[in-house]
């Protein structure tokens, strides 16, 4: 559709009148009945497409501006970054694979299916637990490095020592 008739259809769609449209556009009131009714654009639109077009019509009209402005201009800048937003606004969501446990599911694991499970959510995760018999389990402490495939090794350090 035509950027002229994608306004069209918004501003009636917004309860605009004919004169408006006209004095708007900058067209004779008889040549916008016209279009509108050989297009028709009067026919009645869902929330949907209202919303797509409006996206269509953003996005026209920032072509136009990108192709006015000068280069280098702080303008060139924003316009480029409101483009990219509004193209994204367009797009489908992409739905993310995930494969959550409930908090039950995940009480009833043991140790080393919860380190595997935590570590197909976050690869490369390397989780510490504390070991000793102080408070707090001062003592000893041991790393547990995940790999990519899910392996654990551990590595023991002193105490004090900082874990980077």
């Amino acid at each position: 559709m035509r950027r002229h008739s994608l306004e069209a259809v918004l501003r009636l769609a917004e309860g605009q009148s004919h004169m408006q449209l006209a004095e708007v556009m900058d067209f004779c009131v008889d040549t916008v009945r016209k279009h509108i009714k050989d297009e028709k654009l009067d026919a009645p639109q869902n929330e949907e497409a209202l919303a797509a077009m409006t996206l269509s019509l953003e996005r026209s009209r920032l072509r136009l501006e990108l192709l006015d402005a000068e280069s280098g201009a702080a303008t060139l800048a924003r316009l480029r970054a409101s483009y990219a937003t509004l193209s994204k606004l367009g797009e489908p969501a992409i739905e993310q694979e995930s494969d959550v446990k409930t908090r039950k599911a995940i009480g009833e694991m043991s140790d080393d299916e919860l380190r595997a499970y935590v570590a197909s959510l976050v690869p490369g995760l390397e989780v510490k637990t504390a070991t000793g018999n102080g408070p707090r389990g001062i003592g000893t402490d041991e790393r547990v490095s995940v790999s990519q495939n899910g392996e654990a090794g551990t590595e023991a350090t002193n105490a004090g020592d900082e874990l980077a």
